[in-house]
């Protein structure tokens, strides 16, 4: 297993190595990142976004000596925190630690059609798009396919991947794919962007899960 630690001091770097060692025998070797805060705050949050982003394809497990922080990791979409002050925290990590051994990094969702089968990886989508019974995805290389079913169902299959999340009637979008949003427009990069409703509910929602803001 492949560690990336991000704040941790050494000596719980060495206690966390230890516990991963345990998880992965006789796993697949994977990659994960460890992030360590002791607070939350604007320039935290900035920070653990940039870390998420850097490591998109990669399980991000957030550790704090502070049960605090526990609301930034379901904001922030990472795959797990660890309460560094309960007593069971090494039991914790290598539950953690054991799921993602057990888990394909990039992993494919397949959607099967008449005479069609698609292979999606969740983390190339930028956003999902509903239109009427059908839902079209677009992809980071600019490609985009329609798959024949709502976009509830379509959603179904992404549940796991919380970095997909579905905002208002229409969108799921990728959060850590977005670059920034101006008005009513939500940017993917330079070129790419969408247009949300400007009086709907959706946006807000959106705005207020981007850890930044």
């Amino acid at each position: 297993m492949r560690i990336n630690y991000f704040f941790v001091e050494e000596k719980t770097k060495n206690e966390i190595t230890e516990i991963a060692a345990l998880a992965a025998n006789k796993t697949p070797i994977v990659e994960i990142a460890i992030v360590y805060f002791e607070q939350d705050d604007p320039s935290i949050r900035l920070t653990l976004r940039k870390i998420i982003t850097q490591n998109q394809t990669i399980p991000v497990i957030l550790v704090s000596n502070t049960h605090d922080l526990a609301s930034l990791a379901w904001e922030s979409g990472v795959d797990g925190f660890v309460n560094f002050s309960g007593l069971d925290w090494q039991s914790q990590m290598l539950y953690f630690f054991s799921k993602v051994s057990k888990t394909d990094a990039n992993p494919v969702v397949p959607f099967n059609s008449t005479n069609r089968l698609d292979l999606v990886r969740p983390a190339q989508i930028l956003y999902l798009i509903a239109e009427r019974n059908y839902t079209k995805i677009f992809f980071e290389n600019k490609t985009s396919i329609t798959i024949s079913r709502n976009l509830k169902e379509v959603g179904s299959k992404f549940i796991e991947f919380r970095y997909l999340q579905r905002f208002g009637k229409s969108f799921i979008i990728n959060l850590n794919k977005i670059s920034s949003i101006d008005k009513n427009m939500v940017y993917f990069g330079s070129d790419i962007k969408i247009m949300f409703p400007k009086y709907g509910k959706g946006l807000q929602v959106l705005k207020n899960r981007l850890i930044w803001q």
